[in-house]
């Protein structure tokens, strides 16, 4: 019995590991971080979907302040996958831990958004 306990909490670990990384230079995003959750929001709705082995997406937001929001989204899996809504917003949320953006990789993902200036 202890056995199967174990075994069903070391999947729960592996399924949930998340592992993100700050973005240590570059434009921070500021007081944009409402509009940041709108574009990730945006964004998450046109990146889900199917995809293939070692295969990634990538979209660009303008934002009014004179900066762009690059998103990217990778799958990890070595078979064809899905993304759902879900798993992007969880993904991208993770990184408004970050105030110039970075990388975390969850659910078999990698999700990868920097703000930078300019428009798209």
């Amino acid at each position: 019995m202890h056995f199967i306990k174990a075994f069903f909490i070391l999947i729960i670990t592996l399924v949930t590991y998340v592992r993100s990384e700050c973005n240590t230079a570059g434009t921070s995003w500021g007081s944009d971080k409402s509009k940041v959750l709108e574009g990730f929001s945006v964004t998450c709705r046109t990146l889900t979907g199917t995809y293939p082995v070692a295969s990634s997406a990538r979209r660009c937001l303008s934002s009014g302040s004179n900066l762009k929001y690059d998103f990217t989204v990778q799958t990890l899996s070595s078979n064809v996958t899905r993304l759902n809504n879900k798993v992007c917003q969880a993904g991208y949320k993770e990184i408004l831990e970050c105030e110039k953006g970075g990388v975390v990789e969850m659910s078999g993902w990698r999700f990868k958004f920097r703000p930078l200036p300019g428009k798209c």
